[in-house]
């Protein structure tokens, strides 16, 4: 299993992955998914503090599957891209055995023209994956799964614009073999606990609806209810707390460490909320914990009065 890929960012961050040698994998997800049934040894340079650490890392002879990251790529020179090109070579040839090789940049508009890209487009792949986007995964489930466009933003809701979740309802809807899914199915044939469905009518501040879901929640799940929203609440805090205008969501996401797919949610409903307006909400679902908890009853009808 020898292959080679090159990772960079496009100026609109769009990250760009050049593989060469043996075709693997058109994402990173799958590729971290094929590198994870290996015994991996994992080695994490950065170019910034010396090319001797990098050219160690990837020469070094190991009888397992290495994966070597090189962190600010950018930083090379042309020397040194040189060497990285020669390495690309002899990974594809399988002269350097068991070798993953992930680069991360920050390119500028590259262009496969340039020496540098070369040996990615000719002997593997050059592969875009856009940013994920509520746009771009509304567009994904039109284009790939026949959903209407009405359809793929109600089961985007649904899921919280939880990527993974809406990516395995789309593998369970493609399974009907039609040649359009519309609102009407994805109703039907998508179900969600209430519990879930009562959270995300909470974060989108949607009282009506909360209301007319709020009775139908277990009640051995409404404590849990309580804790999934605060968690919620908390954590997107901590996004508006280190979120400014320009920093975009790889940045973002890289600040809080998650992956910016994880951030689609608090751009949704970014709009319905403020640091002392969550700050206000914890304190009230403080409140309503310890109420539930002296008189366990029904109190999340009387938290979306107070909401």
């Amino acid at each position: 299993m020898n292959y080679f890929q090159w990772r960079g960012k496009h100026p609109e961050h769009k990250p760009l992955y050049y593989v060469c040698g043996e075709e693997i994998a058109t994402r990173l997800e799958v590729l971290d998914g094929c590198v994870s049934q290996f015994l991996a040894r994992r080695l994490v340079v950065d170019a910034k503090k010396g090319f001797a650490d990098v050219e160690i890392a990837v020469l070094a002879e190991t009888q397992q599957l290495k994966v070597v990251t090189i962190n600010n790529a950018d930083k090379l020179d042309d020397e040194q891209k040189e060497i990285i090109i020669n390495w690309a070579e002899r990974i594809a040839k399988g002269q350097i055995m068991q070798t993953v090789l992930i680069l991360h940049s920050d390119e500028v508009n590259p262009q496969t023209s340039l020496p540098i890209y070369r040996p990615f487009v000719e002997k593997g792949r050059f592969i875009e994956c856009k940013q994920m986007t509520v746009e771009n995964m509304v567009k994904y489930a039109m284009e790939g799964y026949n959903l209407t466009e009405s359809a793929a933003n109600l089961l985007a809701e649904m899921v919280s614009f939880n990527f993974l979740k809406f990516n395995n309802e789309l593998e369970k809807l493609s399974c009907l073999d039609l040649q359009q899914i519309d609102e009407r199915i994805v109703k039907e044939l998508v179900v969600f606990s209430a519990d879930d469905v009562f959270v995300n009518y909470m974060l989108n501040r949607n009282i009506k609806m909360a209301q007319m879901v709020a009775s139908a929640v277990d009640a051995k799940q409404r404590n849990s209810v309580l804790t999934l929203i605060a968690k919620r609440l908390s954590f997107l805090y901590l996004v508006i707390q280190n979120d400014a205008p320009g920093i975009g969501a790889h940045k973002l996401a890289a600040m809080l460490n998650v992956q910016p797919w994880q951030l689609l949610e608090y751009f949704a409903i970014k709009r319905f909320w403020n640091g002392p307006l969550i700050l206000n909400k914890l304190k009230l679902l403080t409140t309503v914990e310890q109420q539930y908890s002296a008189y366990n009853s029904n109190i999340l009808s009387l938290l979306v009065n107070w909401w």
